[in-house]
């Protein structure tokens, strides 16, 4: 028997042997749409719970049946009353536009539709509202297709705007101290944001969650608006370059000691997190809560199908593990289905997806082994090898392969045997590809359903001073200890 044929028949050997048990993923996002005909059955049910308006299983939480709704506390993960709300006639044929743009295959009419909602202020305000209420639905999608058996809890984890959060910090502020500084009202800001997080991972520990999708965050240049503002309130100036820099990087790092608290309260959790959106490098310039470094988190770049890095996709090859495909994902919506969009926020649930799968053939591996198979599996890609920590796009058949091999030998050996066995270009996606040259427009990819900061037109422009030389001069090199 040639060994072409022997590697078929051990593939299919081991994959018609893989009995698959059910794994849960929590989604903490903007919300889930749990009457969604593509979910339904697929929902984490709270088996110690009724829907009796009572608190059945004695955590506080009145009938979180598929999850809760941190932000407004509640059991309610949607206002599916908003559905239909936000003229999706409209709005879909533009994201389905957007997604024919990327692949160049925009026709004439196409192109002038485009043109004009992009000059409509109120079309475009519906697309990015309906991106903020659609996301942790789509993201769930992602996370769960071909996924037969795993369940998903919903975790609402709404964003503020960014007038509410300065008031509030102020107000919390002003109750603990009368010496009211800059960096009071930004810890403040902190911590209302950080508390239902921590929350959070203390109800994953308690309902045994294995894997949590995380397609949020925070950059180093929202916080920096927050810091002008604050100066702007407090100071009623604009905060100095050096001020600037100085500030938002305290705050970047104080708010990740806040976030590992979420991941460090549910250990045996597999937190996956999205790298962002500003196609930085977030070895530079730093984003909560994707660069926090603890065995069981990995975070996700987003890439164009298999050729190369997304335009939009953050990277780091200390701060970001893998790489998935993000553009032109098609996933579930609230009421509506096979909806594109595109982001490290649809790359992380593939990531996620991936990690469901593992657990689902091999349940005795724990978050940071899950973890090193989906690094250790990855194809090999010169374009990601100083981009991400692995230097590499996913590979699900692969990774699986390795996770079943591994009950029966140890981790090394499944790896191993994956690597020789397996080819490359098994992500599980299809139709992904995108034509080289084609270059994405970056005007909504993947907006961030959460810490909105707003925009200021006067005083120091964040993106004119954060480069690598400026930091350095300012903050001396040592800038990574900088707390509040």
């Amino acid at each position: 028997m040639s060994m072409h044929k022997l590697k078929g028949v051990i593939l299919l050997t081991v994959f018609s042997t893989v009995s698959a048990r059910s794994a849960t993923i929590a989604v903490i996002d903007s919300g889930l749409d749990v009457k969604h005909t593509q979910l339904v059955s697929k929902l984490w049910s709270n088996g110690s719970e009724s829907s009796n308006s009572k608190d059945d299983d004695g955590n506080g939480l009145v009938d979180d049946l598929n999850g809760w709704n941190f932000a407004e506390n509640s059991s309610s993960l949607l206002r599916r009353e908003l559905i239909g709300q936000f003229g999706e006639e409209t709005v879909h044929k533009y994201m389905d536009l957007r997604a024919k743009e990327v692949d160049g295959l925009l026709t004439r009419s196409d192109s002038s539709f485009l043109s004009q909602a992009r000059a409509s202020y109120r079309l475009m305000g519906l697309v990015n509202n309906y991106g903020q209420f659609a996301h942790g639905t789509h993201v769930a999608g992602i996370a769960l297709k071909d996924n037969k058996k795993s369940k998903v809890m919903g975790i609402k984890l709404l964003k503020s705007s960014f007038s509410q959060t300065l008031s509030s910090s102020l107000t919390m502020a002003l109750n603990e101290s009368d010496d009211i500084t800059i960096s009071s009202v930004l810890v403040s800001n902190i911590l209302s944001q950080s508390k239902s997080m921590i929350e959070v991972g203390k109800y994953l520990n308690s309902k045994k969650v294995e894997v949590a999708n995380g397609s949020f965050g925070l950059s180093i240049f929202q916080a920096s608006k927050l810091v002008q503002a604050s100066f702007v309130n407090m100071l009623g100036r604009y905060p100095s370059q050096e001020e600037l820099v100085e500030y938002s990087f305290k705050f970047m790092y104080t708010m990740l000691d806040e976030h590992k608290k979420m991941v460090e309260s549910s250990p045996d959790t597999l937190f996956v997190f999205a790298a962002g959106n500003d196609g930085q490098n977030n070895d530079v310039f730093p984003v909560a809560p994707a660069n926090i470094q603890q065995a069981n988190v990995i975070s996700v770049a987003a890439t164009y199908g298999d050729t190369k890095l997304a335009d939009f996709s953050n990277f780091g090859k200390k701060f970001v593990d893998v790489a998935a495909p993000g553009v032109n994902i098609a996933s579930t919506v609230p009421g509506y289905n096979g909806v594109k969009m595109s982001g490290t926020s649809q790359a992380a649930p593939l990531v996620s997806n991936l990690a469901l799968r593992i657990k689902e053939v091999n349940k005795a591996l724990g978050p940071a082994e899950i973890k090193k198979i989906i690094m250790e599996t990855v194809d090999k890609k010169s374009w990601l090898a100083e981009k991400v920590k692995s230097g590499g796009l996913i590979n699900t058949k692969r990774a699986v392969f390795a996770a079943h091999f591994a009950k029966y030998r140890n981790l090394e050996d499944g790896i191993l045997y994956a690597k020789h066995y397996v080819v490359s270009g098994m992500t599980g996606t299809s139709g992904l590809d995108i034509p080289n040259g084609v270059m994405l427009p970056t005007i909504e990819a993947a907006s961030n359903p959460f810490f909105n900061t707003g925009n200021f037109e006067e005083g120091v422009n964040p993106e004119t001073i954060f480069d690598a030389n400026n930091i350095k001069d300012i903050l001396g090199g040592n800038f990574s200890r900088l707390k509040l």
